[in-house]
């Protein structure tokens, strides 16, 4: 493999890549295990210097939004309301057009007879109707 002098490679991205080719298995951001180790350490930890808080408090956010999805994967829940919270904007008009082109993508693929691609799609759509509370 020849790595040029702008790209970045090593074991963190080699299991960021694994987990988006093995385990993400539809349009969502699977959280290593490693991840939630360091950031629940982080939250526990003691805090001696002010700079301490701060790493604390942000350890605290980034955990409350992973969630756990159905399949026992961890997940960045970008649908929870804390998320919306945290990054301070009204996400609403954002979310249902996604929700959108998701349908949208799902039916092309039903279409054209790709059952994997809408397979994955309509975990997507899973996803976002249970956050959103479509009935």
């Amino acid at each position: 493999m020849k790595i040029s002098n702008n790209e970045l490679f090593g074991p963190v991205l080699s299991n960021v890549y694994k987990l988006e080719s093995t385990v993400a298995e539809y349009p969502r951001i699977v959280v290593g295990e490693n991840l939630i180790k360091f950031l629940n350490n982080a939250a526990d930890k003691t805090p001696i210097l002010e700079y301490d808080k701060l790493n604390i408090k942000f350890a605290k956010i980034c955990l409350n939004v992973i969630a756990r999805d159905t399949d026992g994967v961890d997940i960045i829940d970008y649908l929870c309301d804390d998320f919306e919270k945290y990054l301070g904007q009204d996400l609403t008009d954002f979310k249902y057009k996604a929700y959108e082109t998701l349908a949208h993508e799902y039916q092309l693929h039903i279409n054209n007879n790709d059952q994997k691609l809408a397979q994955r799609y309509f975990r997507a759509i899973d996803y976002f109707e249970a956050r959103l509370n479509f009935q």
